[in-house]
């Protein structure tokens, strides 16, 4: 059954679709993201920003958490009343607070990955994703080297409605680890249930 909100907002949308010239109405559509997904960076370190200039052209709405990993809240609070996905790249603080606010209304995580650099060339890349991810995700992780945000950013639009069991997959790969960097940061997605 449609809410009455939806039927509103349906409406105020084809009343202002209508005073458009068809093409531009087409191409409004197909501008947006196929799958609506919020997402949350830590702008913090080099890695957020990366994982947030190539996130923010298929995010339905990008946040960037600069000191306080309690900012988390608000962003994942408007994507739960409007029903969308989540995906971050963030320490594991914001993680944990995303988790928790997100269980309470119904979300499950539905993808995590640990990167965490062993060296200052290298990094350990710890999966837990749907079995077909594994072949499509470690060449282009292992080949990224330090652009690895960018590749698991580029993924987010695919990994977001998957719904397969979960298996954890591990790589090691080559990767200059930024100045700034944690040394240690999570990538995730949480789902509605």
């Amino acid at each position: 059954m449609i809410s009455r909100r939806e039927f509103l907002r349906g409406g105020a949308v084809a009343g202002i679709a209508s005073a458009l010239p068809a093409g531009a109405v087409i191409a409004a559509t197909q501008a947006k993201p196929t799958i609506a997904f919020d997402a949350i960076c830590d702008t913090r370190y080099e890695e957020g920003d990366q994982f947030l200039r190539t996130v923010s052209a298929q995010a339905y709405r990008v946040h960037g958490l600069d000191t306080d990993p309690g900012s988390v809240m608000p962003a994942i609070a408007d994507a739960v009343a409007e029903g969308r996905s989540i995906a971050g790249l963030t320490t594991d603080a914001a993680l944990l607070l995303a988790d928790q606010l997100a269980a309470a209304e119904g979300y499950k995580l539905t993808y995590k990955g640990v990167h965490k650099h062993l060296s200052d060339d290298q990094i350990e890349h710890q999966l837990t994703l749907g079995q077909r991810w594994q072949a499509s995700i470690e060449k282009p992780l292992i080949e990224a080297d330090s652009a690895w945000p960018e590749v698991i950013a580029s993924l987010m639009t695919t990994l977001v409605p998957d719904n397969q069991p979960l298996v954890e997959h591990r790589l090691t790969a080559t990767a200059k680890r930024h100045p700034n960097s944690p040394g240690h940061l999570v990538s995730w997605i949480l789902q509605p249930a």
